[in-house]
């Protein structure tokens, strides 16, 4: 089965397995990152009344936890209780420059 004519050869392999632990490895890649560490991001929290900036520390999924740098007075009681780190949805969270 090597060789149909003078010209053409057939290179007949036989089919890798694909078990259900490989398929599910594949799935289990890890994406992207969507976030950089070393930029300031503008937060958008529904417990702060204006906007925060912070680093990025870890990315997840579908949020990001983020150490607090800037934020107005009137937010100061709520970010202390957090210790100045929240996570937040990666939708509430744009870049605005380099560090």
């Amino acid at each position: 089965m090597g060789k149909m004519s003078k010209s053409i050869k057939l290179n007949v392999k036989p089919a890798k397995k694909v078990d259900k632990f490989t398929e599910r490895q594949n799935w289990l890649k890890p994406k992207r990152a969507k976030f950089k560490l070393g930029l300031i991001y503008r937060l958008t929290n529904s417990n702060c009344a204006f906007p925060i900036f912070g680093k990025l520390i870890n990315e997840y999924r579908n949020t990001a936890s983020f150490e607090i740098v800037d934020f107005n007075e009137v937010d100061r009681q709520f970010l202390k209780e957090s210790n100045y780190r929240l996570i937040i949805k990666k939708k509430d969270a744009v870049e605005l420059c380099r560090t």
